[in-house]
């Protein structure tokens, strides 16, 4: 896989926009959504990572949204320490909220970048 490199002013609310700096964004062949441009938080997302909250793991990077496998509470946490708690979210939900962690009694939690 190759990479490219854009300027984060061209994908939005990305953390370094307007520093100058450019970023690595790696080539993807057969990517149906290529035609829509520079990454944007309205496009699918690129990446996910399924994230244990049993384990000490956690993002490195905020995610876009979660995807709630498993009915139950959650509670996620923002890189800036804000924390918010969504009570008996059903099965299948994806709660559009950036996060680095989640505890709760929800099943198989996906963060979505």
């Amino acid at each position: 896989m190759s990479l490219n490199y854009v300027s984060p002013d061209t994908i939005s609310g990305h953390p370094l926009s307007g520093s100058g700096t450019n970023v690595q964004v790696p080539e993807v062949k057969n990517d149906n959504f290529g035609s829509l441009g520079p990454p944007h938080l309205s496009h699918p997302g690129p990446s996910h990572q399924f994230i244990s909250s049993s384990q000490d793991e956690h993002s490195q990077v905020e995610c876009r949204s979660v995807y709630v496998g498993g009915t139950g509470n959650i509670t996620i946490s923002a890189s800036d320490g804000t924390a918010a708690n969504f009570e008996n979210v059903q099965a299948g939900t994806v709660l559009p909220t950036r996060a680095v962690t989640w505890s709760g009694s929800a099943d198989y939690v996906v963060f979505l970048y």
